[in-house]
């Protein structure tokens, strides 16, 4: 089981109002390994949650990295970032980490449309529905490593939505608590927000909200919170 008491340990990497550089990865997914070159990054702040006025705008390298120096929260760069590229589903990031050097290069997975439709309806029955969104966890410890034996529920938002842990990638559902990957999966979930919670051994750890838009997959770094 992760680190999940994260009292004591001091994620600030700048003072607020500092400027600081995120330093994205975008690699690709679901059967297209390797870096995603010519995807547009909107950076945006999280008072703006359709982001309308993007902080910055940067485009992955051959390499799939892209990096930006933007205005710093207490613990870092504390929005989000929206990621396009044609014939992929449009990528979500948020995060609760700083995204730092310190922390390295935070990586963003995209997923082909056409390599996830085909494995999701063919090996686990499940069709994503183009007016719906979805919603990737990445459960991890203060440390910011993926952290197995959480559990993550969802409230709120969530008629016709469904839920999966994953192992290696893939839907599980024989799985009660996350594996070594630590992650969760929400599919057709309705536009709007997803209220989250993080819990150990029956322990809640933390909150979360994640923004959900129609055909996009929203990802989020669910750390504990104090």
């Amino acid at each position: 089981m992760g680190d999940f008491s994260c009292i004591g340990k001091v994620m600030l990497a700048k003072a607020p109002g500092a400027s600081g550089i995120v330093q994205l990865n975008i690699r690709g997914g679901f059967g297209l390994n390797g870096a995603v070159e010519g995807a547009s990054i909107d950076l945006c702040p999280k008072s703006d949650p359709t982001c309308a006025t993007p902080i910055a705008t940067i485009m992955s390298d051959v390499s799939g990295n892209a990096d930006a120096t933007v205005p710093f929260g207490p613990n870092g760069f504390d929005g989000f970032g929206v990621a396009t590229k044609a014939g992929f589903y449009t990528s979500i990031l948020q995060g609760s980490l700083p995204y730092v050097p310190l922390f390295g290069r935070v990586g963003y997975a995209m997923a082909p449309k056409a390599n996830i439709d085909s494995l999701l309806a063919s090996s686990f029955g499940i069709t994503l529905d183009p007016a719906k969104g979805h919603v990737l966890i990445y459960a991890e410890d203060c440390q910011g490593k993926n952290s197995a034996g959480a559990t993550i529920t969802a409230s709120g938002n969530t008629p016709g939505a469904s839920y999966y842990m994953t192992d290696n990638g893939q839907p599980d559902p024989s799985l009660k608590a996350t594996s070594a990957g630590g992650a969760w999966l929400a599919v057709n979930v309705p536009p709007g927000t997803l209220d989250l919670t993080l819990a150990y051994d029956g322990k809640t750890a933390g909150h979360a909200t994640a923004l959900v838009r129609a055909s996009a997959i929203t990802q989020l770094f669910f750390n504990p919170t104090p």
